[in-house]
């Protein structure tokens, strides 16, 4: 092990960068609002929503309503209606009551159905993809005591590499993870509002925006691991000849 020295400048911005990088990722994600779509109350009655990773706003605008709450509601709701009217005699009942009585039941529609089973799915998987967002912001939590630990171990320079690639290693987890939420989210919408009416929420909420903010700060912090490295390997090779290496008279090496 290395001989500790203290910490130089690009040390501490390191550890600054990734512990705000890394606190501000947990934030965004456990209280912060990643889409956002204003209301259509004049035309469409639609209140305004805004989608966090865990759940979503109700009609009053709190974020009350979690996606593992709308994904049963809606696959109850499906599962009944596809047992009464999914099946052959289901249809011919469902036929005949639109020909002779006008009832605004969802389940006896075909394309009602479908969209309550594209719900369903979509519900599902947004419950996943929240859970991966959680898992890649606490990984990057993760990455940050390992990049503390690493410099705690040595003060040599490959340590301080080892601390920047753990930083640049929370950064990028968190990218990828909101990433994926990003286009998963962005696929189901789009895939609703081809069946439905469902405005499309594009990505402006501020949870969004501080989450991958504090991604971009691990990443500069692991950029400030490798210039320390750097620096640090510099002044190694600059410090002359180690003593242990010298011959047995106090001369040169001896060669083998």
């Amino acid at each position: 092990m290395g001989k500790k020295k203290g910490l130089n400048m690009c040390d501490i911005m390191m550890v600054i960068l990734t512990f705000t990088g890394a606190i501000m990722g947990c934030i965004a994600c456990l209280f912060g609002y990643y889409r956002w779509k204003e209301g259509y109350t004049h035309v469409l009655h639609w209140a305004q929503r805004k989608y966090y990773v865990k759940k979503v706003t109700d009609k009053a605008g709190m974020p009350t309503v979690t996606w593992k709450t709308l994904k049963m509601d809606i696959c109850a709701k499906f599962s009944a209606a596809q047992m009464k009217f999914g099946n052959p005699a289901g249809m011919a009942v469902a036929k005949l009551m639109e020909r002779t009585i006008s009832m605004p039941f969802c389940g006896i529609k075909p394309h009602c159905r479908s969209n309550m089973s594209e719900r369903c799915i979509f519900y599902d998987y947004a419950v996943d993809d929240g859970i991966i967002v959680i898992l890649g912001n606490l990984g990057a939590m993760f990455f940050f005591g390992l990049s503390c630990f690493a410099l705690m171990i040595s003060n040599k320079p490959h340590w301080k590499m080892y601390a920047g690639v753990c930083a640049g290693l929370g950064g990028v987890g968190v990218i990828a993870t909101v990433g994926y939420w990003t286009y998963d989210t962005d696929k189901y919408f789009k895939r609703l509002g081809k069946q439905s009416v469902y405005p499309y929420p594009p990505l402006k909420g501020w949870g969004f925006f501080m989450n991958m903010g504090g991604a971009l700060l691990m990443l500069a912090g692991g950029v400030c691991g490798f210039i320390s490295s750097l620096a640090a390997g510099g002044k190694s090779a600059s410090g002359g000849a180690d003593p242990l290496m010298a011959g047995p008279m106090g001369g040169q090496a001896m060669c083998m």
